[in-house]
């Protein structure tokens, strides 16, 4: 799988693709080490990385800090912290995510932007980055 991600980046160059780690079970341990060292030969090859739910499941500060210096970005999930019932720590992990962002020189998108609340939430925090339905649902582009 790297090697078809360092030929696709190879071929959609300037275009730069971004390899999202997320918290899912697979059929094989991946130890910090293995996944820093791949990070490494991904950057050599422009390709850049992405944490995703930043402060949800096993993707808390502590378990991701010694990743940071390697990644490109990190995504907040807003619809975790709602599905968990933690809605009210929306606004405070924002602030702390944003300082590591600004820290680490990252990219911070926020997600599941659901209403004009979230979004003049999002604009108070000065957060320009972001994906979710109230900007509309996904669908196959037309060929």
């Amino acid at each position: 799988m790297a090697a078809a991600l360092i030929q696709v980046q190879h071929a959609i160059y300037p275009v730069t693709l971004v390899v999202e780690v997320t918290e899912e079970p697979g059929d094989q341990d991946v130890s910090l080490s293995q996944l820093q060292e791949q990070i490494t030969a991904f950057a050599a090859h422009g390709i850049q990385f992405s944490l995703d739910d930043v402060s949800t499941g096993d993707n808390r500060y502590a378990q991701i800090k010694p990743l940071l210096p390697l990644a490109s970005e990190l995504k907040f999930a807003m619809q975790n912290f709602r599905t968990e019932q933690r809605a009210k720590e929306i606004q405070p992990a924002l602030q702390f995510w944003r300082q590591v962002a600004e820290q680490y020189n990252l990219r911070l998108i926020v997600e599941g932007i659901e209403n004009a609340d979230d979004e003049q939430l999002l604009d108070q925090l000065e957060l320009p980055f972001r994906q979710g339905y109230y900007y509309g649902r996904p669908h196959l582009f037309d060929y």
